[in-house]
């Protein structure tokens, strides 16, 4: 499955029945090494919309890279030095 797919189906997720596990556990890319993705329905991600990015990272430690959090905001920041926040329409 290419990243495209897989970020279409978070995308549609985040407005479905599923929405609420989203919010529990980030979904994981894996191409090579780990990449965790979480999907939040706000235009301005703070600290506390990626605190579960922040603890899958601490678990796998160096395996995982960096997690990318996707919001329906206009702006790129880091939120930390390893989550990246980035509006999914700039993604896709």
């Amino acid at each position: 499955m290419n990243i495209i797919r897989v970020l279409m189906t978070l995308l549609r997720l985040v407005d479905g029945a599923l929405a609420p596990r989203l919010r529990l556990i980030p979904d994981v890319v894996l191409a090579g090494e780990p990449l965790p993705i979480k999907v939040k329905a706000t235009a301005k991600p703070c600290l506390a919309d990626c605190a579960h990015l922040r603890t899958f990272q601490q678990e796998y430690g160096r395996k995982a890279r960096a997690g990318l959090l996707l919001h329906t905001g206009r702006t790129v920041e880091w939120l930390t030095p390893d989550v990246l926040a980035v509006p999914w329409w700039r993604v896709l």
